[in-house]
């Protein structure tokens, strides 16, 4: 999600916008005709049936029809765009957006900013409180839909305990239905660290830096965890800067998360690269496999590259093995896939082990940074690092400015 204003693209596109509304505005002294681009100021929309009496040649025939089941009309798409009528869902479910079109008679389509199995997200400019954002819009499939009701709800959540967006968790304005598909609109963000760390030619970044973005996202993981959801996802390309040249961060897609009291939770959760070893071996996991996806993003940032890149489970445990040594017996006694790995207690396959330490990888880091990230990957959930104790870390608490 990127937030540079693409002002060219967006004057351009008022030209047309405010050539679309002239007759309107002269329609009825009631309508408004509010500057364009003003953050903050609200428009009070017109009537449909004023809409549909003025544009009714711009407007396809299946929006003549949908449109009268709106109270209030700000953007009807700018003059000119060639829009899709009644096909609106592409084969894979994903819909069918188009730049200058309209979402629910109310946000521009600006540009696409990314698609995922989920669907598609897009910048839009909100034509009732002038401001951009960012709208989510899923799949019209039933599991999909499911999981952006959840986000949702998660979202909503974090946000009644947490009214004063302290939780680093991206801010939810609304979710919708517009034309079967569940949208959901959130702030507009700059880019994801993942990004970030591109545009860095993944030459790592300032370890200043690191350590403030650590002490949000523990921030968020303390909020998160006492409502009692594990992220179950946290990863560079999870994690957003909210202005460019500014270390603010706010955690994003909660869809994933899982409620720590289930009884059957999923067995399979976590990017590959960032998931803890007990869902690797079967062993029941809880909040803990945050802070060991927290381990491997700290080491990610500093470093420019991911710490267990591997191309399957087998590989990734062999690596993560070759970092901080073999699990404990007490461990493997728990574990459900420990046969896939190990006969008895010993690996299969020593010769595929390739050692170094942490404190090798870490060679020229400030040794307290170095214990931080040790008590983040921990064999064992129960001495691993949670947030409590990563925010009294002295590595967080030394020389740390407060202003990020």
């Amino acid at each position: 999600m990127n937030s540079n204003n693409q002002n060219y693209q967006r004057q351009n596109s008022n030209l047309s916008r405010n050539k679309s509304l002239t007759t309107i505005n002269n329609m009825s002294k009631g309508f408004i005709n509010l500057p364009k681009n003003v953050p903050g100021i609200k428009n009070i929309g017109f009537i449909p049936s004023k809409i549909l009496h003025s544009y009714y040649k711009d407007l396809t025939s299946y929006e003549r029809s949908e449109i009268m089941n709106y109270k209030s009309i700000y953007f009807i798409g700018n003059i000119g765009v060639e829009k899709f009528n009644g096909r609106f869902c592409s084969k894979k479910g994903i819909y069918r957006g188009l730049t200058g079109d309209h979402l629910k008679y109310r946000y521009e389509i600006i540009r696409e900013l990314g698609r995922g199995s989920f669907g598609i997200v897009y910048q839009c400019w909100d034509h009732k409180t002038s401001e951009e954002v960012a709208i989510k819009i899923i799949k019209c499939k039933a599991k999909y839909r499911k999981a952006g009701e959840f986000e949702s709800f998660l979202l909503d959540r974090i946000q009644e305990e947490d009214p004063s967006d302290n939780s680093n968790f991206v801010k939810k304005y609304k979710a919708f239905e517009f034309r079967n598909h569940m949208c959901i609109v959130f702030e507009l963000l700059h880019c994801t660290l993942y990004k970030f760390l591109k545009e860095k030619d993944f030459t790592g970044l300032d370890i200043m830096l690191v350590k403030r973005i650590t002490t949000q996202l523990l921030q968020g993981l303390k909020q998160l965890h006492g409502i009692h959801y594990m992220h179950c996802d946290l990863k560079p390309d999870n994690i957003m800067l909210k202005y460019q040249n500014k270390s603010k961060i706010k955690i994003i897609d909660v869809g994933s998360a899982v409620y720590s009291f289930y009884k059957d939770v999923p067995r399979y959760v976590q990017t590959r690269y960032y998931r803890a070893p007990e869902v690797i071996l079967g062993i029941n996991y809880d909040t803990k496999i945050d802070y060991w996806s927290l381990g491997c993003v700290v080491v990610e940032l500093i470093l420019g590259m991911t710490l267990f890149y591997a191309e399957n489970e087998e590989e990734l445990l062999y690596k993560i093995i070759g970092l901080i040594g073999e699990p404990p017996i007490s461990l493997l006694k728990r574990a459900r896939k420990a046969d896939l790995y190990f006969i008895g207690y010993r690996l299969k396959y020593p010769e595929r082990v390739v050692r170094r330490s942490i404190q090798e990888l870490l060679v020229s880091i400030n040794p307290n940074c170095v214990d931080f990230v040790v008590q983040c990957l921990c064999w064992d959930p129960v001495e691993r690092m949670n947030s409590e104790k990563g925010l009294n870390h002295l590595w967080i608490k030394e020389r740390y400015s407060r202003n990020v």
